[in-house]
């Protein structure tokens, strides 16, 4: 059951706890109206919980009931605490707005089930999945809502999720592959594909002889005797044209209890093709995580512990250093210079929402503004992309005034490329 935490009310110079008891019980109703009253005029609420982050909370009113209440900061749910009241997998500052209805499915624990476009169980003989498939995002995504998720989008999910999409300083030099098994396995307990817990049929990068990469072991075995099939995501290989023409299988590092996962060259290409930035800055030395559905394991040589699968469906994505999603070779300068000057920041993912919704590039989180301070990065020359650029400029604007917000214009600098200096950072 969802836990109640205390909550901080700050108006003006002064800021007052209040515990669960005196926001849930009868006899404190008339106080805590009042209270929500004056902070819903003036005031900043944050939630007590052991999370990470601001975790804002709103006061919303109710006029038919003439009564107050507590909601979700917009996109602050991953920010509580697992058990907290307030807590969500979903933010909504995120893409995950353009899927269909019941793609994904919040339950009232705030766990998740989720639609992929290829299922977990192997009923009817292997099609190729990208044929006439809604979920395969084209280069160009369009105003069509989704009808599946695709690994692509099960990553936006995951990484938004677990907050692998934040950065602050001191997470310097913690975010290793075990770290990142760690947070994704606990987010994987929290989704289910249909009836399939995500994290029974999960295989994480790992290490060699560790508890991690037998527990991929583990995973590959169910596999097999219930005839399921798995998801995979792990980094590729470094770039080699041998590897970009395709080697009939994923080349893959911290494989580690993973079976040998065969490609089929069409998949493969088709793979390249979809994702046009990702390969770009894979040929640059850049860092690109891929996720793999899987049809079931099958035994090598029908005897032996090691096994083999075929890949169905793949999708590709650019991360820092510091496993922050990339979508442009700008943005991966924005990153480097946020991190080199001790900011934090968090990284909206898009999912596979179309490209006429804007969402910021990044959100400063440590500004003097006390709220996420979005960024934006234009970086193309053409009339279409000018056009869009100007509607993204006004649609900020209004939404946070022409102060409330930091962009980069690349495409007017020439061949001077330097950032403008970035806002302010808060005093501790």
């Amino acid at each position: 059951m969802p836990t109640h935490y205390s909550i901080h009310i700050t108006r003006g110079e002064t800021t007052k706890l209040y515990t669960p008891e005196f926001q849930n019980e009868v006899k404190y109703a008339a106080g805590w109206k009042a209270t929500l009253q004056k902070a819903h005029q003036h005031g900043i609420v944050q939630c007590k919980c052991p999370g990470q982050g601001e975790r804002r909370l709103v006061v919303r009113y109710y006029e038919k009931t003439d009564s107050y209440s507590l909601a979700r900061w917009p996109g602050a749910g991953p920010e509580h605490a697992r058990d907290c009241k307030w807590w969500s997998m979903i933010s909504e500052t995120s893409g995950i707005s353009g899927y269909q209805d019941g793609v994904v499915k919040e339950k009232a624990d705030g766990t998740l089930v989720i639609r992929l476009a290829v299922g977990m169980k192997q009923q009817t003989p292997r099609q190729n999945p990208d044929e006439n498939d809604a979920s395969s995002p084209p280069v160009n995504p369009g105003k069509r809502r989704q009808s599946t998720m695709s690994p692509l989008g099960l990553m936006h999910l995951l990484w938004t999720g677990s907050q692998l999409n934040y950065w602050y300083p001191r997470m310097q030099g913690k975010r290793h592959i075990s770290l990142l098994n760690r947070l994704l396995l606990a987010q994987a307990n929290d989704i289910s594909v249909g009836r399939v817990c995500l994290a029974d049929a999960l295989l994480l990068p790992a290490e060699d002889d560790t508890q991690a990469s037998r527990a991929n072991e583990e995973k590959v075995k169910l596999a097999i005797r219930n005839r399921s099939r798995l998801v995979a995501i792990a980094p590729l290989a470094k770039y080699t044209p041998e590897r970009e023409q395709g080697l009939g299988r994923l080349v893959i590092t911290h494989f580690f209890g993973y079976p040998l996962m065969l490609l089929d060259k069409d998949i493969w290409q088709d793979t390249l093709r979809r994702f046009p930035h990702a390969v770009s800055a894979w040929h640059r030395g850049g860092k690109i995580v891929a996720c793999a559905q899987i049809d079931v394991p099958e035994l090598l040589n029908g005897t032996s512990g090691a096994a083999k699968a075929q890949v169905l469906k793949v999708g590709v994505m650019q991360v820092s250093d510091r496993w922050i999603p990339l979508d442009s070779a700008y943005e991966e300068i924005l990153e480097a210079k946020l991190a080199k000057e001790g900011r934090a920041y968090s990284k909206p993912l898009r999912f596979e929402i179309g490209e006429d919704v804007t969402l910021p590039d990044f959100c400063l989180l440590d500004t003097t503004s006390g709220k996420p301070f979005p960024m934006e990065v234009f970086g193309m020359d053409t009339a279409d992309y000018q056009v869009r650029k100007q509607e993204k400029m006004e649609w900020y604007d209004e939404e946070y005034g022409p102060n409330g917000w930091w962009y980069w214009n690349v495409s007017a600098m020439s061949d001077d490329k330097s950032l403008p200096l970035l806002p302010i950072k808060k005093d501790k």
